[in-house]
């Protein structure tokens, strides 16, 4: 419903736009500053007419002309205002920051798409060079209900973009022993390029002794030592998909990071780790900061980048954040507000967009961006397994 009126908002502002300009041109064309059969002012004129005329017309039937004059364009402006502040009243404070701020917003579906766009290619380049297209097999153990819609999330967008996808469910009680054997069968298929095992695991596993298992030219989440070691040193290898498109939403805003402060919230080896060694690599000065770090406030006020990933609902406030930074919001947390679920991240949206340059949503930011990086590891994977040259779409 609320992106239903999103998108009747912007229409209306559009044609609300648009009329204005029409009554301008008209005016311009009535006083002779503009030449009305100019070819380039004739053809936006028409344009104007076609689009504008038709509802103009039935105004005039109802408000004839005053002392000569049309008041119809005024009467039409000051009825779409009117539906325009109507439809915000009806919109969450999210969606009305959204409407008015929408150059602040780093919008994490498009971002994806355009991103995956670039990789259906490379699929495409490795179907041709090698017969069959990339294969990603993706483990999920047990029935939590998050983990399934995030299995299902990754299933599709392969689909999309001509992945093929093995997805392969084991049922909570299964053991530690059997998990492990049915990641060698896949270890040991030429046709399977990337592993994928959805955590968090049942409390029988241990996380590590599965992710280790896992070859590392086959570990597409980047969770093998090998990977996080080789990142770490700088080296090629397959990256954290999190991290991987935080970098990415973050090169689109500022091409070269040299020299830039940068400071992560949270120190986890998913996100907060890998994402400082990114960075690095990009030249920025980064600060890592966890739970026990002193003074929080004062260090990361003064980051030009700030990313947050420590699973908080809304802990970064205005108070966090330095004017005019990039805010990358990592966070994905479930709260209940009026008897409700409602997904918020770990950064305070309502107050920190007001001061940010650029801001990630919750939802719609980095999450999007995630299942892209894994589709892309998964095509990387693919080639580097065959030791073809692979060309790197970010760095």
């Amino acid at each position: 419903m609320y992106a239903f009126l999103i998108l009747i908002d912007q229409i209306l502002s559009i044609y609300l736009y648009t009329l204005i300009v029409y009554v301008v041109l008209t005016l311009l064309i009535q006083y002779d500053f503009i030449n009305r059969y100019n070819r380039l002012v004739d053809r936006i004129v028409r344009a104007l007419i076609a689009l504008h005329e038709p509802l103009l017309i039935q105004v005039r039937r109802i408000v004839p002309f005053i002392g000569g004059l049309d008041f119809s364009p005024v009467i039409v402006i000051l009825l779409l205002s009117f539906f325009r502040n109507l439809i915000k009243q009806n919109l969450g404070i999210w969606e009305i920051y959204l409407i008015n701020n929408l150059d602040k917003i780093i919008d994490g579906k498009l971002s994806a798409y355009n991103f995956l766009i670039e990789v259906s290619k490379k699929v495409q380049d490795f179907k041709t060079l090698y017969n069959r297209p990339p294969c990603l097999a993706v483990i999920i153990v047990g029935n939590d209900t998050a983990s399934k819609i995030y299995v299902k999330n990754k299933i599709k967008t392969a689909k999309e973009i001509n992945i093929k996808s093995i997805e392969i469910t084991l049922p909570k009680e299964t053991t530690e022993q059997n998990l492990l054997k049915q990641i060698d069968i896949l270890n040991n298929n030429e046709n399977v390029d990337g592993i994928l095992v959805q955590l968090p695991l049942p409390k029988q596993f241990l996380s590590n002794n599965v992710i280790n298992k896992i070859l590392p030219l086959k570990d597409v989440d980047g969770f093998h030592p090998t990977n996080f070691g080789n990142l770490c040193l700088g080296d090629e290898t397959i990256v954290p998909c999190t991290p991987l498109g935080c970098l990415y939403l973050i090169k689109n805003e500022i091409k070269n990071l040299s020299g830039t402060n940068v400071t992560i919230v949270g120190r986890s080896n998913i996100v907060g780790k890998p994402m400082q060694a990114l960075l690095i690599k990009e030249n920025c000065t980064v600060t890592l900061t966890h739970s026990k770090t002193r003074s929080l406030m004062d260090i990361t006020k003064k980051a030009d980048i700030l990313i947050s990933a420590i699973g908080k609902p809304e802990f970064i406030t205005k108070d966090y954040i330095k004017p005019n930074s990039i805010i990358i919001d990592v966070g994905i947390n479930r709260v209940v507000e009026n008897e409700k679920n409602k997904l918020v991240g770990d950064v305070k949206f309502e107050e920190v967009y007001k001061l940010a340059k650029k801001i990630t949503p919750v939802p719609g930011g980095v999450g999007p961006m995630t299942i892209a990086c894994l589709m892309y590891n998964t095509v990387k994977a693919s080639f580097l397994r065959k030791q073809s040259e692979f060309k790197e779409i970010l760095f």
